[in-house]
C-alpha cells in the first residue's frame, strides 16, 4: 500500500510539472516578441521603400495546405504574376520578402472550409475567392470583431489589407 501511494505521488508530481511547463509554454507562445520596435509596414508592396520585407508569414488552423511563393518585378501589378486559382478555392497572398529589385508572394490555396489564423501577415495582400455557393471569406480581428468588407466570390485576385486582421473564416 506504501508502495501505491509513493508511486501515485510520484506521477501526481509530474502531472503537475507538466501541465506548469505547458501553461509557460503557452504564455509564451501567446507574448509577442517585440512589437513595440518592429518599424511600421509599407502602405503599399509595390510602392514600398527599398528597405527588405521579409516577415516569414505563414498559415496556423486545422488542415492549412502547403504554400507556394511566387516572384515578380517590383512594381508590377501583383496580380499579373499570381497563380490562377480553381474552382471552389480561395486562395489568399501575402509579401513574404521584397527588396529594390524584387516581390515574393507566398500562397495559399485553401479547399477546405475553416478557421486559419494569420502569423506575420503585415500590410497589403490579395485574396481570390473562387468558391461556390457565394460563400465569402471573412476577415477578424484579434477580439473577434468582423472587420468589412468581406471578400465575396468572383473576380479574380482582390486588394486586401491583412495588417488589422488576426485569423479568417474561408466559408462565411
Amino acid at each position: 500500500m506504501n508502495e501505491l501511494v509513493q508511486r501515485l505521488r510520484r506521477r501526481t508530481g509530474r502531472l503537475v510539472l507538466a501541465l506548469v511547463a505547458s501553461l509557460v509554454m503557452a504564455a509564451l507562445v501567446a507574448v509577442p516578441q517585440g512589437a513595440a520596435s518592429e518599424p511600421a509596414p509599407p502602405a503599399s508592396p509595390d510602392v514600398a521603400a527599398a528597405d527588405v520585407f521579409d516577415p516569414d508569414p505563414w498559415l496556423g488552423g486545422s488542415r492549412v495546405p502547403g504554400s507556394n511563393v511566387y516572384e515578380g518585378a517590383r512594381g508590377v501589378y501583383a496580380p499579373s504574376y499570381l497563380p490562377t486559382c480553381e474552382w471552389r478555392y480561395v486562395c489568399v497572398a501575402v509579401l513574404e520578402y521584397q527588396d529594390d529589385r524584387v516581390n515574393k508572394w507566398r500562397v495559399w490555396k485553401i479547399y477546405i472550409c475553416g478557421s486559419y489564423y494569420l502569423y506575420e501577415w503585415r500590410g497589403r495582400g490579395w485574396v481570390n475567392n473562387n468558391q461556390t455557393g457565394g460563400a465569402a471569406l471573412a476577415r477578424f480581428d484579434q477580439d473577434n470583431v468582423w472587420l468589412s468588407p468581406n471578400a465575396n466570390p468572383g473576380g479574380g485576385w482582390k486588394d486586401i489589407n491583412w495588417e488589422p486582421a488576426y485569423w479568417f473564416d474561408s466559408c462565411f
